[in-house]
């Protein structure tokens, strides 16, 4: 990472992998959600030229950049706001793939579920706040990278409606009369299903790819239920996003770096 900055880089995220990945399904479900993001989110906008985004843990910033503009950034994500606070001025977050840092995933469902609520709230207030001034900046300044940011920051609408058409299909699959109702995944069936199913053939190749554990594996079986859990947590998000109190993830795993190297050997 200091090699990026001497390189030009002003803001670098590392590649972010799980400490805990067996301790329980919702760590395992965490651990593989980072190795996707890690493979098919981070490395192509690093190799499309577009901006990276910060994940919270294992951020290097130039420090005459912080000395120019502070840190700024308020919100429940203040990572995800500092990310589009750059990209807005024209600084683009880069991505250190060889740096890595090792995070702690909640061991209960309860707990992950408190820390992803407040992650969609503070998602929400980005999206309010940025989506249209990067996207109005990247259709003036022909800058493909604030319009990618700009739909990112949106990203949060992608789960809000996909619960509510979700429970719409499913409503109308059980409802009589409403099965003779076209709606949009009627229209083509073929894509949309294609397109749910790559989704979850890239979870696999994304573990192979990045070289998870092989007993994380198992949790793929789970991990539908902990991304059918995101809906209900967007869901309740979007009508409590005036919510600007930071509520602390609790971190009991103590795990040692030589603890870590030694179970990855075995």
């Amino acid at each position: 990472m200091n090699n990026d900055l001497c390189s030009g880089s002003r803001v670098i995220q590392a590649y972010l992998d799980s400490k805990n990945p067996t301790d329980s399904w919702v760590t395992g479900s965490y651990a593989i959600s980072y190795y996707f993001a890690n493979r098919f989110w981070q490395m192509p906008r690093t190799n499309l030229g577009l901006a990276n985004y910060l994940g919270g843990t294992g951020m290097c910033f130039e420090s005459k950049l912080l000395k120019q503009i502070g840190w700024g950034a308020t919100s429940l994500v203040e990572d995800l706001e500092f990310s589009m606070r750059c990209i807005k001025m024209g600084i683009r977050p880069t991505y250190n793939y060889e740096a890595i840092v090792y995070d702690e995933k909640p061991l209960t469902f309860k707990v992950s579920a408190k820390q992803r609520l407040r992650w969609m709230q503070g998602h929400f207030d980005v999206a309010k706040r940025y989506f249209f001034p990067l996207l109005w900046q990247g259709i003036k300044e022909g800058s493909w990278t604030k319009i990618d940011a700009a739909i990112y920051s949106a990203n949060v609408y992608n789960f809000f409606f996909g619960a509510i058409i979700s429970v719409l299909l499913w409503i109308k699959s059980v409802t009589p009369g409403w099965s003779a109702t076209p709606m949009l995944a009627d229209i083509n069936p073929v894509f949309f299903n294609t397109v749910s199913i790559a989704i979850y053939i890239l979870l696999p190749i994304s573990m192979y790819v990045e070289k998870a554990p092989g007993k994380v594996y198992k949790y793929l079986i789970l991990y539908p239920v902990f991304m059918l859990s995101w809906w209900p947590i967007t869901f309740y998000a979007f009508f409590t996003q005036n919510n600007k109190q930071w509520s602390h993830t609790e971190h009991t795993r103590v795990i040692r770096l030589d603890e870590m190297k030694s179970k990855q050997v075995s």
